[in-house]
């Protein structure tokens, strides 16, 4: 008797943890966009070199829409619950370009897929190989290369970068937090070697 009732029981546990709905979080890049630096209307803008970035090549397990937690060196686990709130690819590459465009005012930056009307003096095309959650070191990781090309398709640059940023707190949204940071890391390191090589 005892032994159906705790199968009963049992089952019931299971039954109501099953239908229990799962709240999927979503997170964005670029919340802590400064909402004053908004895209300002430059009346000389033909007078400014155009760099197009080129989409963001993302290495497969980050081309879908869950945040990835790396638990050991060769272990990773895609979140079901915590997702992008949009496109990894257009969210980063947006940040990247709101960055740079505040870093290097006097160049013109346009993603790709978006309309313009002069053919761009320079091309970025940025790898990203790592983005992600690194749990048993409690940091974030972005790793890959850039290139830079002139108008003729020429290459100007070639450069690997890693960048590495510690988790002090606990949850998702710190390292979403966290993983912005690198991006912004990453893009101070592009303009470097943007004003650098485009003079």
């Amino acid at each position: 008797m005892n032994r159906i009732i705790t199968s009963l029981l049992t089952l019931v546990l299971l039954t109501s943890c099953a239908s229990e709905s799962v709240t999927i979080k979503y997170y964005k890049l670029g919340g802590a966009e400064n909402t004053s630096v908004v895209d300002k209307t430059v009346q000389v803008e033909a007078a400014r070199p155009l760099i197009l970035i080129e989409p963001i090549q993302l290495a497969d397990f980050l081309r879908q829409p869950g945040l990835v937690i790396q638990k050991t060196n060769h272990q990773i686990q895609i979140s079901n619950i915590h997702r992008w709130a949009e496109d990894l690819q257009r969210a980063s590459s947006r940040v990247i370009r709101k960055q740079l465009e505040v870093a290097l005012p006097d160049y013109r930056f346009e993603n790709q897929g978006v309309q313009w009307k002069a053919r761009p003096q320079f091309r970025l095309t940025i790898e990203l190989e790592q983005f992600h959650i690194v749990n048993h070191q409690k940091q974030v990781v972005a790793s890959g290369r850039f290139w830079l090309f002139d108008s003729n398709k020429n290459l100007l640059l070639k450069k690997g970068f890693i960048f590495e940023e510690s988790l002090n707190k606990n949850g998702y949204e710190h390292a979403v937090s966290k993983l912005e940071l690198v991006l912004q890391k990453l893009s101070q390191q592009i303009a470097e070697d943007l004003s650098t090589n485009t003079e």
